[in-house]
């Protein structure tokens, strides 16, 4: 439960984030620029998401 409390508490602050960078222009088109942009300190689980994202073959 702890750990599900975690992950949306990060997600959420990820998700204002780039509703704050969508106010600035525009926002990534792709997993990787997306990737690019995301503070892995700040958010380490949706980090790992994002690489898996990113490197699984479409």
């Amino acid at each position: 439960v702890a750990l599900r409390a975690i992950f949306i508490a990060e997600f959420s602050l990820w998700v204002a984030k780039w509703r704050r960078e969508q106010e600035k222009g525009p926002l990534p088109s792709t997993a990787v620029e997306t990737l690019e942009g995301s503070e892995p300190e700040l958010y380490p689980n949706i980090r790992t998401l994002q690489r898996v994202l990113a490197t699984l073959p479409v």
